[in-house]
């Protein structure tokens, strides 16, 4: 509901899936998303996009000004530790670069 968004101080509103789904075939849809990322802007709150799952769908909701994606055309799922083992490589790639 809006009306805890004027109460409580929060910083990122996330935009469910269910109106992220289908945004490129369905006015409706973008219209929401449009809508509630304007709402964000004003109120100076970041926004994250559910269900962002084909490469259409993430380019419009970076017309639409949306700060952030979730989905699979952004990365598929992954298991916690193959992500910390990821990181802890680029760490020390990163440590091995400055090194020398």
């Amino acid at each position: 509901s809006f009306a805890y968004l004027k109460n409580f101080r929060v910083h990122t509103l996330k935009i469910d899936g269910s109106f992220v789904r289908d945004i490129t075939e369905n006015r409706i849809s973008e219209s929401m998303v449009a809508a509630i990322t304007q709402v964000a802007k004003v109120m100076e709150l970041e926004t994250v996009a559910e269900y962002v799952e084909r490469e259409d769908t993430r380019e419009l909701i970076t017309k639409l000004g949306v700060n952030y994606a979730q989905g699979h055309a952004i990365g598929k799922p992954l298991p916690l530790n193959v992500i910390l083992q990821s990181l802890r490589k680029v760490i020390h790639s990163e440590d091995m670069d400055g090194a020398a």
